[in-house]
């Protein structure tokens, strides 16, 4: 039996709706789509985890996230788990996140670099050019 799976969506935690809307918006040019409440019970049931949360949908036609917001929460870091997305230009990219202060790793990897940036609260992003 051969399956279709498609992605449907990346949900991430940022510890407030400015990082996040300067982030995904600003930076990944993605549209705040809608909002919506996660309670605590629904959160624990789901997650373990003990707080309400705003629920963030930024997305375009290829991609959607979705981002929980837990107002002045820390995230445990640091993690492997990362989200890899293409640019069409890796130097305008770049130096967009340098001008809005957004964390650059640059890694040499045998004859090349490979590029990470991590969000306001520490999601890591590899980023590759198409």
């Amino acid at each position: 039996m051969n399956l279709s799976v498609n992605l449907n969506h990346i949900g991430l935690y940022n510890s407030s709706l400015s990082h996040s809307e300067k982030f995904y918006r600003q930076l990944l040019g993605l549209e705040n789509i809608y909002q919506f409440q996660i309670s605590k019970d629904l959160a624990k049931n789901i997650f373990g985890l003990e707080n309400d949360y705003q629920v963030v949908i930024y997305g375009n036609s290829q991609l959607r996230m979705e981002i929980f917001i837990g107002e002045g929460q820390k995230q445990i870091t640091p993690t492997i788990n990362h989200i890899c997305l293409n640019v069409e230009n890796m130097v305008n990219f770049l130096e967009k996140c340098r001008e809005m202060e957004v964390e650059i790793n640059t890694v040499k990897r045998n004859d090349r670099e490979i590029f990470f940036i991590k969000d306001y609260d520490g999601n890591l992003f590899e980023i590759k050019e198409k």
